[in-house]
Protein backbone atom coordinates (compact mmCIF):
# COMPACT_ATOMS: atom_id res chain seq x y z
CA UNK A 1 0.00 0.00 0.00
CA UNK A 2 1.34 3.42 -1.00
CA UNK A 3 2.00 5.63 2.05
CA UNK A 4 3.94 8.58 0.62
CA UNK A 5 2.18 11.38 -1.27
CA UNK A 6 2.75 14.92 -2.50
CA UNK A 7 -0.49 16.16 -0.93
CA UNK A 8 -2.70 14.86 1.87
CA UNK A 9 -6.26 16.16 2.25
CA UNK A 10 -7.80 15.53 5.65
CA UNK A 11 -11.52 14.70 5.50
CA UNK A 12 -13.09 15.38 2.18
CA UNK A 13 -16.00 17.66 1.49
CA UNK A 14 -17.09 19.30 -1.74
CA UNK A 15 -14.42 22.02 -1.60
CA UNK A 16 -11.67 19.47 -1.07
CA UNK A 17 -12.32 17.98 -4.48
CA UNK A 18 -10.92 21.16 -5.98
CA UNK A 19 -7.50 20.69 -4.41
CA UNK A 20 -7.46 16.96 -5.12
CA UNK A 21 -8.27 17.16 -8.82
CA UNK A 22 -6.02 20.21 -9.27
CA UNK A 23 -3.12 18.25 -7.84
CA UNK A 24 -3.83 15.19 -9.99
CA UNK A 25 -4.11 17.30 -13.14
CA UNK A 26 -0.60 18.53 -12.42
CA UNK A 27 0.56 14.93 -11.95
CA UNK A 28 0.92 15.15 -8.18
CA UNK A 29 0.08 12.18 -5.96
CA UNK A 30 -2.90 12.82 -3.67
CA UNK A 31 -4.61 10.96 -0.85
CA UNK A 32 -7.86 11.89 0.87
CA UNK A 33 -8.30 10.63 4.40
CA UNK A 34 -12.05 10.14 4.79
CA UNK A 35 -13.50 9.04 8.10
CA UNK A 36 -16.82 7.84 6.64
CA UNK A 37 -18.01 5.43 3.98
CA UNK A 38 -19.53 8.37 2.07
CA UNK A 39 -17.76 11.49 0.86
CA UNK A 40 -18.15 13.81 3.82
CA UNK A 41 -19.53 17.30 3.32
CA UNK A 42 -22.31 19.86 3.67
CA UNK A 43 -23.33 19.44 0.03
CA UNK A 44 -23.52 15.65 0.32
CA UNK A 45 -23.86 14.15 3.81
CA UNK A 46 -25.52 17.28 5.21
CA UNK A 47 -28.02 17.32 2.32
CA UNK A 48 -27.48 20.98 1.44
CA UNK A 49 -29.18 21.33 -1.94
CA UNK A 50 -28.51 24.89 -3.14
CA UNK A 51 -25.29 25.70 -4.98
CA UNK A 52 -24.90 29.36 -4.05
CA UNK A 53 -24.38 32.03 -6.75
CA UNK A 54 -21.26 32.40 -8.86
CA UNK A 55 -22.35 35.95 -9.74
CA UNK A 56 -22.44 39.34 -8.03
CA UNK A 57 -26.24 39.72 -8.17
CA UNK A 58 -25.94 42.28 -10.96
CA UNK A 59 -25.81 39.89 -13.94
CA UNK A 60 -22.01 39.54 -13.75
CA UNK A 61 -20.33 36.20 -13.14
CA UNK A 62 -17.28 36.54 -10.88
CA UNK A 63 -16.49 32.94 -9.91
CA UNK A 64 -15.36 30.53 -12.65
CA UNK A 65 -12.87 27.68 -12.79
CA UNK A 66 -13.53 24.62 -10.64
CA UNK A 67 -16.49 26.12 -8.82
CA UNK A 68 -18.30 26.31 -12.16
CA UNK A 69 -17.09 22.82 -13.11
CA UNK A 70 -18.50 21.34 -9.90
CA UNK A 71 -21.75 23.31 -10.16
CA UNK A 72 -22.31 21.70 -13.56
CA UNK A 73 -21.41 18.30 -12.14
CA UNK A 74 -23.97 18.71 -9.33
CA UNK A 75 -26.81 18.86 -11.88
CA UNK A 76 -25.43 16.40 -14.45
CA UNK A 77 -27.89 13.59 -13.72
CA UNK A 78 -31.07 14.87 -12.15
CA UNK A 79 -32.75 17.94 -10.67
CA UNK A 80 -31.65 21.46 -11.48
CA UNK A 81 -33.14 24.95 -11.50
CA UNK A 82 -30.82 26.55 -14.04
CA UNK A 83 -32.53 27.61 -17.24
CA UNK A 84 -30.97 28.04 -20.67
CA UNK A 85 -29.39 31.27 -19.51
CA UNK A 86 -27.70 29.43 -16.64
CA UNK A 87 -29.72 31.42 -14.12
CA UNK A 88 -31.86 30.63 -11.09
CA UNK A 89 -34.56 32.87 -9.59
CA UNK A 90 -33.65 33.61 -5.96
CA UNK A 91 -34.73 36.32 -3.54
CA UNK A 92 -36.28 38.53 -6.19
CA UNK A 93 -33.55 38.40 -8.81
CA UNK A 94 -31.83 36.08 -11.28
CA UNK A 95 -28.64 34.48 -9.99
CA UNK A 96 -26.08 32.07 -11.42
CA UNK A 97 -27.02 29.37 -8.90
CA UNK A 98 -28.96 26.11 -8.86
CA UNK A 99 -30.72 23.55 -6.72
CA UNK A 100 -29.34 20.00 -6.94
CA UNK A 101 -29.70 16.51 -5.52
CA UNK A 102 -26.94 16.00 -2.89
CA UNK A 103 -27.01 12.20 -3.09
CA UNK A 104 -26.49 12.09 -6.85
CA UNK A 105 -23.87 14.81 -6.48
CA UNK A 106 -21.96 12.62 -3.98
CA UNK A 107 -21.99 9.68 -6.42
CA UNK A 108 -20.87 11.99 -9.25
CA UNK A 109 -17.95 13.19 -7.16
CA UNK A 110 -16.86 9.63 -6.39
CA UNK A 111 -16.80 8.94 -10.12
CA UNK A 112 -14.80 12.12 -10.77
CA UNK A 113 -12.21 11.24 -8.12
CA UNK A 114 -11.89 7.73 -9.50
CA UNK A 115 -11.43 9.03 -13.04
CA UNK A 116 -8.70 11.40 -11.79
CA UNK A 117 -6.95 8.56 -9.94
CA UNK A 118 -7.27 10.22 -6.53
CA UNK A 119 -6.54 7.79 -3.69
CA UNK A 120 -9.14 7.68 -0.90
CA UNK A 121 -8.76 5.99 2.48
CA UNK A 122 -12.38 5.46 3.51
CA UNK A 123 -13.35 4.90 7.16
CA UNK A 124 -9.96 6.16 8.36
CA UNK A 125 -9.28 8.37 11.35
CA UNK A 126 -6.21 10.44 12.21
CA UNK A 127 -4.70 9.49 15.54
CA UNK A 128 -1.59 11.67 15.63
CA UNK A 129 0.16 14.37 13.64
CA UNK A 130 3.95 14.41 13.76
CA UNK A 131 5.85 17.63 13.18
CA UNK A 132 9.43 18.86 13.48
CA UNK A 133 11.17 22.18 12.83
CA UNK A 134 7.86 23.96 12.05
CA UNK A 135 6.86 21.36 9.44
CA UNK A 136 4.51 18.41 9.60
CA UNK A 137 6.44 15.27 8.70
CA UNK A 138 3.76 12.57 8.76
CA UNK A 139 0.40 11.53 10.13
CA UNK A 140 -0.70 8.33 11.83
CA UNK A 141 -4.13 7.07 10.80
CA UNK A 142 -6.25 4.12 11.88
CA UNK A 143 -7.74 2.05 9.07
CA UNK A 144 -9.43 -1.34 8.89
CA UNK A 145 -5.90 -2.79 8.66
CA UNK A 146 -4.75 -1.00 11.79
CA UNK A 147 -2.34 1.90 12.23
CA UNK A 148 -0.64 3.36 9.12
CA UNK A 149 1.90 6.18 8.86
CA UNK A 150 1.36 8.57 5.93
CA UNK A 151 4.10 10.94 4.71
CA UNK A 152 3.69 13.93 2.39
CA UNK A 153 5.11 17.26 1.28
CA UNK A 154 2.05 19.48 1.89
CA UNK A 155 -0.95 18.94 4.16
CA UNK A 156 -4.36 20.62 3.73
CA UNK A 157 -6.91 20.60 6.54
CA UNK A 158 -10.50 20.42 5.25
CA UNK A 159 -12.17 19.45 8.48
CA UNK A 160 -15.18 21.31 9.80
CA UNK A 161 -13.45 21.70 13.19
CA UNK A 162 -9.86 22.49 12.22
CA UNK A 163 -8.88 19.07 13.54
CA UNK A 164 -5.28 19.01 12.30
CA UNK A 165 -4.55 22.58 13.33
CA UNK A 166 -5.75 21.98 16.86
CA UNK A 167 -3.39 19.02 17.14
CA UNK A 168 -0.44 21.34 16.41
CA UNK A 169 -1.81 24.01 18.77
CA UNK A 170 -2.88 26.73 16.33
CA UNK A 171 -5.23 29.30 17.99
CA UNK A 172 -8.89 29.08 16.99
CA UNK A 173 -12.32 30.50 17.81
CA UNK A 174 -15.65 28.63 17.69
CA UNK A 175 -18.88 29.98 16.23
CA UNK A 176 -22.47 29.93 17.53
CA UNK A 177 -24.89 27.48 15.92
CA UNK A 178 -28.66 27.18 15.88
CA UNK A 179 -30.18 23.71 15.76
CA UNK A 180 -31.16 22.66 12.24
CA UNK A 181 -31.88 19.10 11.17
CA UNK A 182 -32.34 18.83 7.40
CA UNK A 183 -33.92 15.80 5.73
CA UNK A 184 -34.86 14.88 2.17
CA UNK A 185 -37.89 13.04 0.82
CA UNK A 186 -37.06 11.32 -2.45
CA UNK A 187 -40.09 11.01 -4.75
CA UNK A 188 -38.88 10.51 -8.28
CA UNK A 189 -42.36 10.65 -9.79
CA UNK A 190 -42.59 14.26 -8.58
CA UNK A 191 -39.40 15.00 -10.55
CA UNK A 192 -37.76 16.68 -7.59
CA UNK A 193 -36.57 15.97 -4.05
CA UNK A 194 -38.50 17.51 -1.17
CA UNK A 195 -36.13 19.21 1.25
CA UNK A 196 -37.42 19.80 4.77
CA UNK A 197 -35.87 21.05 7.97
CA UNK A 198 -36.55 20.66 11.64
CA UNK A 199 -35.53 23.64 13.74
CA UNK A 200 -33.84 26.86 12.70
CA UNK A 201 -33.46 28.43 9.29
CA UNK A 202 -30.19 29.84 8.01
CA UNK A 203 -30.93 33.06 9.88
CA UNK A 204 -31.99 31.45 13.18
CA UNK A 205 -35.76 31.70 12.88
CA UNK A 206 -37.68 28.71 14.31
CA UNK A 207 -34.85 27.70 16.63
CA UNK A 208 -36.57 25.18 18.98
CA UNK A 209 -37.73 26.70 22.26
CA UNK A 210 -35.71 25.64 25.26
CA UNK A 211 -32.83 24.33 23.13
CA UNK A 212 -29.46 25.92 23.76
CA UNK A 213 -27.07 27.29 21.16
CA UNK A 214 -24.12 25.10 20.18
CA UNK A 215 -20.85 26.96 20.58
CA UNK A 216 -18.16 24.29 20.75
CA UNK A 217 -16.80 21.52 18.56
CA UNK A 218 -16.98 19.17 21.54
CA UNK A 219 -18.22 15.60 21.70
CA UNK A 220 -21.05 16.68 24.01
CA UNK A 221 -22.20 19.29 21.49
CA UNK A 222 -22.19 16.77 18.65
CA UNK A 223 -24.06 14.22 20.76
CA UNK A 224 -26.74 16.69 21.92
CA UNK A 225 -27.18 18.27 18.49
CA UNK A 226 -27.82 14.93 16.79
CA UNK A 227 -29.94 13.51 19.59
CA UNK A 228 -32.22 16.57 19.81
CA UNK A 229 -32.46 16.98 16.03
CA UNK A 230 -33.35 13.36 15.38
CA UNK A 231 -35.86 13.27 18.25
CA UNK A 232 -37.63 16.43 17.02
CA UNK A 233 -37.69 15.13 13.43
CA UNK A 234 -39.41 11.93 14.58
CA UNK A 235 -41.99 13.94 16.57
CA UNK A 236 -42.80 15.98 13.46
CA UNK A 237 -43.25 12.77 11.48
CA UNK A 238 -45.57 11.38 14.18
CA UNK A 239 -47.67 14.56 14.04
CA UNK A 240 -47.73 14.56 10.21
CA UNK A 241 -45.75 17.79 10.05
CA UNK A 242 -43.41 15.74 7.85
CA UNK A 243 -45.10 13.47 5.31
CA UNK A 244 -42.09 11.33 4.56
CA UNK A 245 -38.45 10.79 5.57
CA UNK A 246 -36.53 9.08 2.81
CA UNK A 247 -32.99 10.34 3.42
CA UNK A 248 -31.38 11.43 6.69
CA UNK A 249 -28.14 13.39 7.08
CA UNK A 250 -25.11 11.39 8.14
CA UNK A 251 -23.13 14.25 9.69
CA UNK A 252 -23.82 16.86 12.33
CA UNK A 253 -25.26 19.97 10.65
CA UNK A 254 -23.24 22.67 12.37
CA UNK A 255 -22.71 25.65 10.07
CA UNK A 256 -20.00 27.43 12.03
CA UNK A 257 -17.48 25.48 14.09
CA UNK A 258 -13.86 26.54 14.28
CA UNK A 259 -12.27 29.61 12.76
CA UNK A 260 -8.49 29.18 12.76
CA UNK A 261 -6.27 32.17 13.41
CA UNK A 262 -4.12 32.99 10.40
CA UNK A 263 -1.91 35.95 9.66
CA UNK A 264 -5.06 38.07 9.20
CA UNK A 265 -8.65 37.69 10.43
CA UNK A 266 -11.18 38.88 7.86
CA UNK A 267 -14.14 40.66 9.49
CA UNK A 268 -17.09 42.99 8.80
CA UNK A 269 -14.82 46.05 8.68
CA UNK A 270 -13.18 44.62 5.54
CA UNK A 271 -16.38 44.83 3.47
CA UNK A 272 -15.47 46.16 -0.03
CA UNK A 273 -11.87 46.71 1.14
CA UNK A 274 -9.01 46.16 -1.31
CA UNK A 275 -5.95 44.15 -0.24
CA UNK A 276 -2.60 44.17 -2.04
CA UNK A 277 -2.18 40.50 -1.13
CA UNK A 278 -5.73 39.54 -2.11
CA UNK A 279 -6.04 36.10 -3.66
CA UNK A 280 -9.68 36.31 -4.77
CA UNK A 281 -12.82 38.44 -4.53
CA UNK A 282 -16.27 37.09 -3.65
CA UNK A 283 -19.72 38.57 -3.13
CA UNK A 284 -21.96 38.09 -0.11
CA UNK A 285 -24.19 35.31 -1.44
CA UNK A 286 -27.51 36.71 -0.13
CA UNK A 287 -26.74 40.45 -0.37
CA UNK A 288 -25.82 41.77 -3.83
CA UNK A 289 -23.47 44.79 -3.97
CA UNK A 290 -21.45 43.59 -0.96
CA UNK A 291 -18.08 41.90 -1.53
CA UNK A 292 -14.93 40.78 0.24
CA UNK A 293 -11.38 40.36 -0.97
CA UNK A 294 -9.54 37.54 0.79
CA UNK A 295 -5.87 38.16 1.69
CA UNK A 296 -3.52 35.21 1.40
CA UNK A 297 -2.74 35.52 5.13
CA UNK A 298 -6.18 34.05 5.94
CA UNK A 299 -5.10 30.59 4.73
CA UNK A 300 -2.13 29.75 6.92
CA UNK A 301 -0.32 30.35 10.19
CA UNK A 302 3.45 30.84 10.14
CA UNK A 303 3.87 28.38 12.99
CA UNK A 304 3.55 25.47 10.51
CA UNK A 305 5.14 26.01 7.10
CA UNK A 306 3.61 23.14 5.11
CA UNK A 307 0.05 23.12 6.47
CA UNK A 308 -2.79 25.15 4.95
CA UNK A 309 -6.43 25.54 5.90
CA UNK A 310 -9.28 25.87 3.44
CA UNK A 311 -13.06 25.84 3.32
CA UNK A 312 -15.13 27.19 6.17
CA UNK A 313 -12.33 27.12 8.76
CA UNK A 314 -10.26 29.91 7.18
CA UNK A 315 -9.41 32.98 9.21
CA UNK A 316 -12.65 34.98 9.03
CA UNK A 317 -15.19 36.26 11.53
CA UNK A 318 -18.73 37.66 11.73
CA UNK A 319 -20.56 38.39 8.47
CA UNK A 320 -17.33 37.82 6.57
CA UNK A 321 -17.38 34.26 7.83
CA UNK A 322 -20.91 33.78 6.52
CA UNK A 323 -19.57 34.67 3.08
CA UNK A 324 -16.48 32.47 3.14
CA UNK A 325 -18.21 29.27 4.33
CA UNK A 326 -20.60 28.68 1.39
CA UNK A 327 -20.01 26.06 -1.31
CA UNK A 328 -18.55 28.01 -4.28
CA UNK A 329 -16.33 30.16 -2.05
CA UNK A 330 -15.01 27.08 -0.27
CA UNK A 331 -14.26 25.44 -3.61
CA UNK A 332 -12.40 28.59 -4.62
CA UNK A 333 -10.51 28.50 -1.32
CA UNK A 334 -9.39 24.97 -2.02
CA UNK A 335 -8.30 25.74 -5.54
CA UNK A 336 -6.18 28.68 -4.40
CA UNK A 337 -4.81 26.65 -1.49
CA UNK A 338 -3.69 24.00 -3.94
CA UNK A 339 -1.92 26.63 -6.08
CA UNK A 340 -0.08 27.72 -2.94
CA UNK A 341 0.77 24.11 -2.14
CA UNK A 342 2.04 23.47 -5.68
CA UNK A 343 4.31 26.51 -5.48
CA UNK A 344 5.65 25.26 -2.17
CA UNK A 345 6.32 21.80 -3.64
CA UNK A 346 7.88 22.99 -6.94
CA UNK A 347 9.45 26.34 -5.99
CA UNK A 348 10.06 25.74 -2.25
CA UNK A 349 8.40 29.08 -1.50
CA UNK A 350 5.22 31.05 -2.21
CA UNK A 351 5.81 34.26 -4.19
CA UNK A 352 2.68 36.42 -4.44
CA UNK A 353 3.31 37.44 -8.07
CA UNK A 354 3.62 33.80 -9.15
CA UNK A 355 0.48 32.94 -7.18
CA UNK A 356 -1.45 35.71 -8.94
CA UNK A 357 -0.19 34.59 -12.35
CA UNK A 358 -1.42 31.05 -11.77
CA UNK A 359 -4.77 32.34 -10.51
CA UNK A 360 -5.29 34.59 -13.52
CA UNK A 361 -4.59 31.64 -15.83
CA UNK A 362 -7.47 29.82 -14.09
CA UNK A 363 -9.88 32.77 -14.42
CA UNK A 364 -9.78 33.50 -10.68
CA UNK A 365 -10.60 37.16 -10.02
CA UNK A 366 -8.18 38.73 -7.55
CA UNK A 367 -9.82 42.18 -7.35
CA UNK A 368 -13.20 43.52 -8.41
CA UNK A 369 -13.10 45.99 -11.30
Amino acid sequence: MKTEFDVVVLWWWVAGISAAISARREWKSVVIIERNSLLWGLATCWLIHWFEPLCDGRWKQIIYSQAEELLRLSIKYWYKTLDEKRLHWSRGRWRYATMFNPNLFALSLVKLLDNEWVKIFFESQISEINFKNSKITSVDIYTIEGKINIKWKVFIDATWSGYAWKMVWIPYKNGKNYLTYTTTSYKRWLQKPIFERTGASLYGTDHPKGVRMFNNASQDDVNDYLLIGQTLALKEYEKWVKKDLSILPCMVQLRKISMLKGGYILSNKDLCKRFDDSIWVVWVFDTPWYRYEIPVRCLFNKKIKNLFFAGRIISSYGDARETTRVIPVCILTWEVTWIMASLLIDKKEIILQQLHEKEISRWIKIHYK
